[in-house]
C-alpha cells in the first residue's frame, strides 16, 4: 500500500527556512530589557530656602556689605557730609604773594634789604623811608611821597615810579634799568653811579631840578655821565 509523505519529510528545506526566521526574529528583537529599569525611582529632597522662589536672600548669616556711614544717617551718601575741601590758608595771601601797601603810611619806616619784588606802594606817604639794598623788581610806586627816602644800591629794575616825588631821595648805586619815569619829581635827588639803562621817560614829564648824576650809566647803556653832571646827564 503506497502511503503518502509527511510534510516535513516532503520538504526539509522549508523546515529549515522557517528555522532560520525564527533565529533572525530573535537576534532582531534584542536582549529583554528588565521591567524594573522603567520603575521611577524615588527622588531625594532637597531642601529649599523659604522665599528663594520670589527672589529674597535666604535665611543665614551674611555678611554686612554696607559701608559705614561716617558722616550722616543716609546709605545712599546723598545727605551725608562732605568732607571740607577748602585748603588750608586760601583765604589768607600765599608767602610768596607780592606785599602790597596802597594807601599807607610809611614814614621812616626801614625796608632795607627787603624783598619787595612785585609789591604795590601805590599812593603811601614814605618820607625817609629807608630802601637801601632791597629788591624792588617791577614794583609799583606810582602816585606817592617817597621825599627823602633812600635808595642806595636799591634794584629798581622795570619798577614804576610814575607820579611819584622822589625830591631829595638818594638812589646812589641804584640799579632803575627799565624803570619807568613819567611825571616824577627828583628835584635834589642822587643819582651818584645810578644806572638807566632802557629807562623809561617820557620827554618833558619829569622833573631832574638839581639832581646829581655823577658818574651814572645813561638809558642807551653806554653812555656814562660826566662828574659834574647836575640836573641831567652830560658828557
Amino acid at each position: 500500500m503506497h502511503r503518502p509523505r509527511s510534510y516535513r519529510t516532503r520538504h526539509p528545506l522549508l523546515s529549515l527556512m522557517v528555522l532560520v526566521a525564527l533565529v533572525f526574529l530573535i537576534s532582531a528583537c534584542g536582549t529583554v530589557v528588565p521591567t524594573d529599569a522603567f520603575v521611577e525611582q524615588p527622588t531625594e529632597a532637597v531642601d529649599v530656602p523659604e522665599g528663594a522662589d520670589s527672589g529674597e536672600k535666604p535665611a543665614g548669616d551674611v555678611p554686612d556689605t554696607d559701608v559705614p556711614d561716617a558722616d550722616g544717617p543716609d546709605a545712599d551718601g546723598l545727605d551725608a557730609d562732605v568732607p571740607d575741601t577748602d585748603v588750608p590758608g586760601a583765604d589768607v595771601p600765599a608767602e610768596n604773594a607780592p606785599a602790597d601797601h596802597t594807601g599807607e603810611d610809611l614814614s621812616d619806616e626801614d625796608f632795607s634789604d627787603a624783598d619787595l619784588d612785585d609789591a604795590i606802594l601805590d599812593d603811601v606817604t614814605a618820607p625817609r623811608a629807608n630802601f637801601d639794598g632791597a629788591s624792588l623788581v617791577n614794583a609799583r610806586l606810582q602816585g606817592s611821597d617817597f621825599r627823602n627816602a633812600s635808595f642806595r644800591d636799591a634794584d629798581l629794575s622795570g619798577a614804576r615810579l610814575n607820579g611819584s616825588d622822589f625830591s631829595g631821595a638818594d638812589f646812589t648805586g641804584a640799579n632803575l634799568s627799565g624803570a619807568h619815569f613819567a611825571g616824577a619829581k627828583f628835584v635834589g635827588a642822587n643819582f651818584t653811579n645810578a644806572n638807566f639803562t632802557g629807562a623809561v621817560m617820557p620827554g618833558g614829564s619829569v622833573v631832574f631840578t638839581d639832581a646829581i648824576f655823577a658818574n651814572a650809566l645813561w638809558l642807551d647803556g653806554e653812555r656814562v655821565c660826566s662828574q659834574g653832571s647836575v640836573g641831567g646827564c652830560a658828557d
